[in-house]
């Protein structure tokens, strides 16, 4: 069977036309998600001084996500330096005797690093002014890993319904150790920044 090029081009235009007028409900696919932005926060911080508090603002996309507040530690191209905060941070090789089994016989990973004293709170923002919804202090901070460039300590994990935030982050002591160290408090979706 043979189809005349006017009448493919009509058939064609008639599909497109079918495909246009559906709702996007009609479809499986969640459309709104596809151009989403996820929040990716980044501010310069510093562990030099004791009470300086560093703030930011958070809109929480489209639908709720557990966020990861860390501390990124950015660590100068030398082997030295790179040795010396690995140590502080407790980032060193896992099989060099920080290890060991409680006595339930369970996996205990025991070097922390130095203590990292902080406060975060998260305050929700609307018309009706801020409602504080996460208040915690920390002294010891998870490892999220690293490289020769930079080493990543976790605050916290905290799940957050869509919305706009307010985050503070105070400094309860300071941390003459890593007081050199350029330092990053970074908000974002592990797998999404």
């Amino acid at each position: 069977m043979k189809i005349g090029f006017l009448k493919l081009k009509r058939m064609v235009l008639a599909g497109v036309a079918l495909l246009t007028s559906f709702s996007a409900n009609a479809f499986p696919i969640n459309f709104s998600a596809i151009g989403e932005k996820y929040p990716d926060v980044t501010i310069p911080f510093s562990l030099a001084k004791k009470g300086v508090v560093f703030t930011a603002d958070l809109d929480a996309g489209v639908k709720t996500y557990t966020y990861t507040f860390y501390l990124d530690f950015s660590i100068k191209d030398d082997e030295q330096e790179l040795q010396r905060i690995a140590t502080l941070l407790g980032a060193k090789d896992p099989d060099d005797g920080a290890t060991t089994n409680d006595s339930n016989g369970q996996f205990v990973y025991f070097r922390t690093g130095v203590d990292i004293p902080l406060r975060l709170t998260i305050s929700r923002v609307d018309t009706t002014g801020e409602m504080l919804v996460y208040d915690k202090s920390f002294q010891r901070l998870w490892s999220l890993g690293g490289n020769n460039s930079s080493a990543s300590k976790a605050i916290d994990f905290v799940k957050l319904d869509p919305a706009h935030y307010k985050v503070r982050l105070e400094t309860l002591a300071a941390v003459s150790e890593l007081a050199d160290v350029p330092i990053d408090f970074r908000i974002g979706l592990p797998g999404k920044h």
